[in-house]
């Protein structure tokens, strides 16, 4: 078993106060968690500086990125699930390598 976990999360919701805000991300969460496929996490602006602090300020996601990390939880990969789509073989076997690469990788 290569212990492959997945799980999703959402950028935060930010107030009327912030140049991008207001945003109301978080909307569709309950929708989301109800299929209980995998994990959902919320995403914070837990420091008021009106970014995402994990999809902004520590990876720089795009929408729909999976992120891949190793088993120290280091950053090894991006995969772009708009720009690749999974329904195409050749994308599916792509992103599946790379989860077993890091799966495997010390």
């Amino acid at each position: 078993m290569l212990g492959i976990e997945l799980i999703g999360i959402n950028e935060a919701d930010l107030p009327a106060s912030c140049p991008a805000g207001p945003t109301s991300y978080s909307a569709g969460n309950a929708t989301i968690s109800a299929l209980g496929e995998i994990p959902w996490l919320q995403d914070v602006d837990g420091d008021g500086n009106c970014r995402s602090d994990v999809w902004i300020d520590l990876w720089s996601v795009n929408y729909r990125d999976v992120i891949i990390l190793d088993g120290d939880n280091v950053q090894v990969g991006v995969y772009n699930l708009t720009t690749y789509d999974l329904g195409v073989a050749a994308n599916y076997d792509a992103l599946r390598q790379m989860l077993i690469n890091a799966a495997l990788t010390p």
